[in-house]
């Protein structure tokens, strides 16, 4: 897949060069809203007619969501995310509200919707509010085989083994890409530098894959105990299980 700016002319020429070397799909990635995402969905889609699949994010309320499938998109991206413990919401004063967009979006869109920010740590609650996919990237490659470093890890005091770990527009990598300010100051830090600890399964490399496969599992799983067979029959449940909690509910809950 090949991402594209929410921009028509900039991403067509993008995508004219990606499609010459066999891309076939776009995603077109836009972290603020606009008109953007829309405006470039429709214009990939008139180019390229239906030889492409086209996945248009981010979406933040219903109606863009609407106009997106309108235009040609074959899904949409929905959540502030990407790069492993994104804090772009927290500095901007963004409301982090994908789950109640999604179940706003239920019945009102016929094309799959992806959650990223978070989603694959609830994918039970992800999946019933009605998100067809999880986007990940900390949680699928932190502490593996695959990133830096190999099979070294570092070890704590308390013995854990891990790695360090900076999502793609935290402080680490703003240093590692030389995308420093005056004064040493790297540019708009929007992502954590932590550390991903070593999952130890015995007979269980730590590699993507098998990070993967216990996501999976947490999926499977939910099919299992709501006892249904796909994400269209959990989805459907009535009355659906999820309850929405408010503030002053999860204070009463502490008292119990």
């Amino acid at each position: 897949m090949g991402v594209v700016e929410p921009s028509p002319d900039d991403a067509l020429r993008r995508a004219e060069a990606l499609y010459g070397v066999g891309v076939r799909a776009f995603r077109i990635y836009s972290p603020e809203p606009g008109k953007g995402p829309v405006a470039t969905t429709l214009a990939l889609r008139k180019r390229f007619g239906r030889e492409v699949e086209i996945v248009t994010g981010q979406i933040v309320d219903v109606n863009q969501a609407k106009r997106a499938e309108e235009a040609g998109a074959d899904s949409i991206y929905v959540g502030i995310g990407g790069g492993g413990r994104c804090t772009t919401g927290v500095r901007s004063g963004s409301a982090i509200d994908w789950p109640e967009l999604v179940w706003r979006l239920r019945g009102e869109i016929s094309i799959p919707i992806v959650v990223e920010g978070g989603g694959s740590d609830h994918v039970a609650t992800t999946l019933l509010l009605g998100a067809s996919g999880i986007g990940i990237s900390r949680i699928g490659a932190g502490g593996t085989i695959e990133s830096p470093g190999g099979m070294l890890y570092c070890v704590g005091s308390d013995g854990q083994m891990f790695k360090p770990y900076g999502g793609e527009a935290s402080a680490r990598a703003k240093y590692g890409e030389g995308k420093i300010l005056p004064f040493g100051i790297p540019s708009f830090i929007e992502g954590e530098t932590n550390k991903a600890e070593l999952s130890y399964m015995m007979n269980a490399r730590p590699t993507v894959a098998y990070h993967l496969h216990l996501l999976i599992e947490d999926a499977i799983l939910t099919l299992v105990f709501r006892g249904v067979d796909d994400l269209y029959q959990l989805q459907a449940i009535d009355p659906s299980p999820l309850r929405q909690v408010s503030s002053l509910g999860r204070a009463q809950i502490l008292t119990h």
